[in-house]
């Protein structure tokens, strides 16, 4: 698998962006007359970088040669399922379910949920990034969800708005408030890391050979395609080149985008997610039972903003110990990051 940046009406692998041959003198994004660009009818991208925002969103799934025929048929439900390293405030990968595609059938594309049906296109969400590097991967899951499975993840996410549920144990679902307790075997194949296909991302904020991450959409595809024989459209997805057709072969991709605007909307995410990697140590519940958690996220949460004060007035110290206006102009950069991470105004330095 390979991630491609891309840029104008090409696709550049990472490969070539680390030979140094490509040339981002000029983005494409400040052409008037590229589709991707901040001016006319679409809206344009907002700078990411480290102690900026940044929001990843699936923009589109591609199955290729999946679900797999079999004797009844190909169709099956596809769960679309991502997971994200190196935030700041938690160090395992929490994974989170972010939609359910319904009887999804082989070549079948989506533009994450639809305004009928219930789901999430949010992949992570940070107010100001703070780590060098961090790693994205989408998987999917192919299985025939029993109704009641679905009956379950519906309430769900009727219960959390805009953040996808998380899966921080073998049989728990976990919306921004409630951890639900799955039946057995209901959705095995969203919980066993039994997916058939994984693609993964890294955005590097500061890393030395590498590119920094740009504000844009990211493609995750097999790195068999012929990219220089595609473009993109970010209405039609995939076009090849020859035929101005949408792509349709057997290969499955995920487009990706990456944004640094301020969401205030999407702050509860890092905390709901650092809840995750603590409940699932302790909690023991019967199946279909829902137990609210509200404190305990919000306890998380606290204890994120304590982390982060204390990391601030560290910094202020740096700054009010040091006469080099360089370092101490880097040093302001961070302190306004590490605030931005700070939920709670009582807490803000």
């Amino acid at each position: 698998m390979a991630s491609y940046r891309i840029f104008g009406d090409s696709i550049i692998s990472e490969a070539e962006i680390r030979s140094g041959k490509v040339d981002f003198s000029c983005d494409p994004l400040d052409d008037p007359g590229n589709p991707l660009s901040t001016d006319g009818d679409i809206k344009g991208f907002t700078p990411i970088g480290k102690g900026k925002p940044l929001t990843v969103m699936i923009r589109e799934v591609y199955t290729g040669r999946y679900p797999k025929k079999g004797i009844l048929g190909g169709s099956k439900d596809v769960a679309v399922l991502s997971s994200v390293k190196n935030y700041d405030i938690f160090s395992a990968s929490s994974r989170a379910l972010n939609f359910i595609m319904r009887k999804a059938g082989r070549r079948d594309r989506k533009a994450g949920p639809s305004a009928y049906e219930n789901g999430s296109a949010l992949v992570c969400y940070s107010p100001a990034i703070l780590t060098d590097s961090q790693i994205v991967s989408i998987q999917f899951a192919v299985d025939d969800f029993p109704g009641e499975f679905l009956d379950t993840v519906s309430g769900a996410f009727d219960k959390l708005g805009q953040i996808p549920l998380l899966l921080p144990h073998s049989g728990y679902l976990m919306a921004a408030s409630g951890l639900i307790k799955i039946a057995s075997g209901l959705g095995n194949s969203i919980f066993d890391d039994r997916a058939e296909f994984s693609f993964d991302l890294s955005i590097d904020f500061d890393i030395p050979g590498s590119e920094i991450a740009k504000a844009d959409f990211r493609l995750l595809a097999d790195d068999s395609l012929r990219m220089e024989d595609y473009t993109y459209d970010p209405q039609r997805g995939l076009i090849d080149r020859s035929t101005d057709k949408a792509y349709d072969g057997d290969e499955p991709y995920v487009i990706l985008s990456l944004d640094g605007k301020k969401r205030e909307a999407l702050e509860a995410f890092k905390p709901t997610v650092a809840s995750a990697e603590i409940l699932h140590r302790f909690m023991d519940m019967k199946s279909g039972s829902d137990v609210t958690i509200d404190t305990i996220v919000a306890g998380v949460s606290l204890l994120s903003d304590m982390k982060y004060r204390e990391r601030a007035e560290d910094v202020q110290r740096r700054i009010a110990d040091t006469d080099d206006p360089d370092i101490a102009s880097a040093l302001e950069s961070e302190l306004d990051a590490i605030i931005a991470n700070i939920r709670s105004d009582v807490l803000r330095p």
